[in-house]
């Protein structure tokens, strides 16, 4: 028997976010196969059905949902090293971007525009995990 820790890639000064943001969904896209955003929904409006042919024309991207003013937006990037905890962002996230995070399936049911509460207390939890992580 054997214990081993096996290391396949490290990185140094890079930004990394919390794996329990990845999410993936069906959106649209435009012809550079750019994310397109829903428009705001109007008070009162119902959310148009999607039809069979409108789908074939979605595409499955990752990404996150990002807090922008209460509010959740989704927003591909791309990750490079995936750890037991973090993923790299290469491209399509900044430093101070605010990542909503949660359960998987939580995440599988939020939409673009639902209004998110900040628990404050584990946002605070999970800063001081990633302060002790970079000493």
């Amino acid at each position: 028997t054997a214990t081993a820790d096996i290391v396949t890639a490290t990185r140094k000064d890079c930004l990394v976010m919390p794996m329990q943001g990845l999410t993936a969904r069906e959106v649209e896209v435009d012809a550079e196969l750019r994310y397109v955003p829903p428009p705001e929904p109007v008070e009162g409006s119902i959310v148009p059905v999607v039809t069979a042919s409108q789908r074939q024309s979605l595409k499955e991207l990752e990404g996150v949902f990002l807090l922008r003013d209460g509010r959740a937006h989704f927003h591909p990037f791309r990750y490079g090293i995936s750890g037991d905890m973090d993923l790299e962002i290469l491209d399509g996230l900044a430093e101070g971007d605010e990542v909503v995070i949660g359960p998987y399936q939580v995440l599988r049911t939020l939409k673009e525009w639902d209004r998110i509460a900040v628990d404050d207390k584990r946002q605070a939890e999970d800063a001081m995990r990633l302060r002790r992580k970079r000493r």
